[in-house]
């Protein structure tokens, strides 16, 4: 009777796992917390956690990359999106420092470049730097981007 009470909590723990990571993808933290909410033990926790990992249901490392991939396309700032994975979703600094963000911010530059482009066909300094210091850019960033963005729009009009 006990060992079936475990496989049945084990059972709808697991469950939950899956539902949740139907909804959208999750870090290893996510689901444990989701899982201690609900009152579940730490062994039914682990053996979850266990299985999913087996049948690559979680990986932190694939989760950090695709959420800096998804935070990009919203025009976020690399280093407010580090700062939401620290403090949102509790990942470590080793699994986040793995992470080659040279590509991510080459992918960030072309995309804020393109965007301010197509919002702000003439040139109006003041508006673009308000955008950018509205999207976690700092002043050391800005230059960067308006000197690319400069660069650009000359090379669109040779």
């Amino acid at each position: 009777m006990f060992i079936f009470m475990k496989k049945e909590e084990f059972n709808k723990a697991y469950n939950y796992a899956i539902k949740l990571l139907k909804i959208r993808d999750r870090c290893e933290n996510e689901i444990k917390e989701k899982l201690y909410n609900l009152k579940f033990n730490e062994h039914i926790v682990k053996k979850v956690i266990e299985k999913l990992k087996i049948y690559n249901l979680i990986d932190d490392k694939k989760f950090v990359q695709n959420y800096i991939a998804k935070q990009i396309k919203k025009s976020k700032n690399i280093k407010l999106i580090i700062e939401e994975l620290k403090n949102k979703f509790n990942l470590e600094n080793e699994i986040i420092n793995n992470i080659n963000l040279e590509n991510f911010k080459k992918q960030l530059l072309e995309h804020i470049v393109d965007i301010i482009k197509n919002k702000y066909p003439e040139f109006n300094l003041s508006k673009i730097q308000n955008f950018l210091l509205s999207k976690g850019f700092d002043y050391d960033e800005i230059e960067e981007l308006i000197n690319l963005l400069r660069e650009k729009k000359y090379d669109n009009h040779r």
